[in-house]
């Protein structure tokens, strides 16, 4: 029980940072150490090759190389399980194309953090292609972006630029006939050539990949694997190669339900699939023979290209297909808006009030409703500007924007929690604001002309961001990981849904009298799709709680929690005694505790100042209490002749985490207890140069550590994953005279 708890928390770790893997910095275990001395670790080679030793016209390709030591991995686009995977660039040169990046194969690793694919040596190669004004000579420049892990334990993310310069002559090739050897997608094997159709059928968890050749039986008799580009497929179920008939093959994977704690996906706990998968990219391997795999559902029946020119594609069109599917779902979100009692019922007014504005002409009809459309595509884009505000005022110089980043930044996880809550009351009837808000707009929308069809659209969008909390709530979080450009482009989207049935409408405004009745349907359906946003709000809640220290302070996490709860009542009391239909006197006192309770909330759940340095003994004999370590503290123990554990840890480091469950276990606790052992817990989330110089002079150079020290001896380290029964020998065994 204790390994799976463990397996859990690092795998509900992974869980946030990787589920949009774009970025090498948005997540890591952090500086693993704890392990020996091995000065190894600083020996990565990286280099680069080119195909040629001079350029013609003819393509040729640069190589990118890293070689880890001995014992260290890194991991591949796709990581499994666990990891952050290795990326790839390469600075733009001109008079030159370059495609790319190509990977070598991965291999299947299996270690207690669960299934991984890596490699021990890295090559990524570059296709380039000379054009008329290339130079006489030019330089290029890959880089690669990895992590590199041993045994549970990782280093920080590290990136290296290897520059090649050639110059203009001959095009003669290099001496290295295995440079390109392994390259995904370079070349293609013989049987990927008989490939004429590739397609996949869904059964909940059960998935088959379905080959059709043009030749009889022209696959290896070798063990098959597909990698999957993204996380459709588990990585620690077995795939069974089967063959139908001579010319149809199939490959039976496991849909990933999220078992591996990596991956998030839409199956119920029945097992059936709320949302079937709409593509499944990747190679399919045979030993050292890999193809290009791009497959779609079996009702498509489209043939899948095996040919070498679409291996850049691969890529492209998957991404493409996440970022169309993203698109479509905005689009569809902000027409769903439309739905919402505080905007549905006004649509048909609206429009009708287009007809008298434009005096029946169709014409001018459409008009006014496009300059509606301007109003909400104005409001949305004004939005858009505010995320991008908070979005790079929350970036520092040196920090680079990934998906989600703003999780480590606590005071935008209070913001957000606490606006999706208020959200989410709103929605499910507690309070009302969109009657306030369509007040203080009534006057400009109220102008005539253009301009108040105009300001009537941004009304509309004003009013119907309170009833928006699933859409809205979640796709602003979202959003921060999304490039510039892409995040005014999700907001365009959306804005253009919520305005589709005005321009339908103005089109056509004979189809009003086809609208369905508003009735209370609309605040049955408001008050259900509230529990998406209230969901969020848990996760946000458990997200949020990581940056209170729960094993020492557990008092602030209760404080959390009445702060949630007041905050809740204040918006109660609002709702309840400061409507527009009470006496003045009701309403300033319903305000006033409304301030009182919202804000004592919001105060009782701000992000800790610090970390919490120690709890109070309850008085319990099992009761550990931890202080905070520094060189001063240390030593003063030491002096005094007590024993000192040390737990070097941080909160963005799984492994540290999963270890701390180690210390609920009686037999540790009266371990350490007996011994009167002083607990120590040095904590690296933020820099700490005191903590790393310790480190440096353990010969350790990540986490965890946990080490014993005693005066007159050297300072004892365990080994990097704990167990209860390992901890206690260790602890018995140092402490022998």
């Amino acid at each position: 029980m204790h390994r799976f708890v463990r397996s859990l928390i690092l795998g509900i770790g992974l869980l946030v940072p990787l589920s949009q893997l774009g970025s090498a910095q948005d997540f890591s275990f952090g500086p693993p150490a704890g392990m020996s001395a091995d000065p190894s670790v600083q020996n990565v080679k990286t280099g680069a090759e080119a195909s040629v030793e001079t350029y013609n016209t003819d393509p040729f390709y640069i190589v990118a190389k890293l070689e880890l030591p001995k014992g260290w991995h890194s991991y591949y686009k796709n990581p499994g399980s666990v990891g952050i995977p290795t990326t790839s660039t390469i600075e733009k040169v001109n008079g030159f194309e370059i495609e790319g990046p190509f990977f070598s194969i991965p291999s299947v690793d299996h270690s207690e953090l669960g299934y991984s694919y890596g490699y021990s040596e890295v090559r990524v190669a570059y296709k380039v292609i000379p054009q008329a004004s290339a130079p006489a000579e030019a330089t290029f420049a890959p880089s690669i972006t990895w992590q590199m892990c041993r045994d549970g334990q990782c280093m920080p993310d590290e990136t290296r630029t290897m520059p090649v310069t050639l110059k203009k002559g001959t095009g003669a090739s290099t001496s290295d006939p295995n440079l390109l050897a392994g390259i995904i997608g370079l070349s293609n094997p013989e049987w990927s050539r008989t490939i004429t159709s590739t397609y996949f059928t869904q059964e909940g968890k059960k998935i088959t990949l379905n080959f059709i050749t043009s030749e009889p039986s022209p696959f290896p008799k070798a063990n098959a694997y597909f990698f999957c580009d993204d996380g459709q497929i588990l990585p620690s179920a077995p795939q069974t190669w089967k063959e139908v008939s001579p010319t149809h093959f199939q490959l039976e994977l496991t849909y990933n339900d999220g078992s591996d704690f990596m991956y998030l996906n839409s199956l119920n706990a029945d097992g059936k699939n709320k949302e079937p998968i709409t593509f499944l990219n990747g190679i399919l391997r045979f030993n050292n023979e890999v193809a290009l795999i791009k497959a779609k559902p079996e009702s498509a029946l489209s043939a899948t290209s095996t040919n070498a020119n679409d291996t850049v594609s691969a890529e492209t069109v998957e991404e493409e297909t996440s970022l169309g599917l993203i698109l479509v779902y905005m689009f569809f979100g902000g027409m769903i808006l439309n739905i919402m009692p505080c905007v549905f019922p006004v649509i048909g007014l609206k429009i009708m009030g287009f007809v008298q504005m434009a005096g029946g002409s169709r014409r001018k009809i459409l008009e006014h409703s496009l300059t509606f459309v301007l109003g909400v595509l104005v409001s949305f884009w004004v939005i858009s500007i505010i995320i991008l505000i908070l979005k790079n005022s929350l970036t520092s110089a040196d920090q680079q924007v990934g998906w989600a980043f703003w999780l480590e930044n606590p005071w935008v996880i209070y913001t957000l929690l606490f606006f999706m809550l208020a959200m989410a009351l709103s929605m499910f009837g507690v309070f009302e604001i969109g009657v306030g808000a369509t007040a203080v707009g009534s006057d400009l929308q109220h102008k005539k002309g253009y301009a108040g069809s105009f300001w009537s659209g941004v009304l509309a969008t004003l009013v119907s961001t309170p009833c928006s909390g699933p859409l809205l709530g979640p796709t602003i979080a979202y959003s921060m990981g999304l490039s510039n450009t892409l995040l005014i482009v999700a907001f365009t989207c959306m804005g253009l849904g919520m305005s589709a049935p005005y321009i339908i409408l103005g089109s056509f405004p004979s189809l009003i009298n086809k609208l369905p009745k508003p009735g209370a349907w609309m605040e049955a359906f408001k008050q259900g799709i509230s529990f998406l946003l209230f969901g969020t709000c848990a996760y946000f809640v458990w997200v949020y709680m990581a940056y209170f220290d729960q094993e020492t302070s557990p008092t602030s996490i209760l404080t959390l929690f009445f702060g949630i709860v007041s905050f809740i009542c204040g918006w109660w009391i609002y709702g309840r005694w400061c409507g527009m239909y009470l006496k003045k006197s009701t309403r300033f006192w319903g305000a006033l505790f409304t301030v009182i309770f919202l804000a004592g909330g919001l105060y009782l759940a701000v992000p800790p100042s610090s970390q919490e340095d120690t709890a109070a003994d309850t008085g319990e004999n099992l009761t550990l209490v931890w202080e905070t370590w520094s060189p001063e503290a240390m030593q003063k123990a030491l002096d005094e002749g007590k024993p000192v554990y040390v737990d070097f840890t941080a909160r963005w480091c799984m492994t540290c985490i999963a270890n701390k469950l180690v210390y609920q276990n009686d037999e540790v606790k009266k371990t350490l207890l007996g011994h009167n052992i002083i607990l120590m817990k040095a904590d690296k989330t933020k820099p700490n140069p005191e903590i790393d110089k310790e480190l440096k002079s353990l010969n350790r150079s990540a986490i965890p550590v946990n080490a014993l020290y005693q005066a007159g001896k050297a300072p004892a380290i365990t080994q990097e994953i704990l167990t209860p029964e390992y901890l206690v020998n260790f602890i018995n065994d140092q402490m022998k005279d």
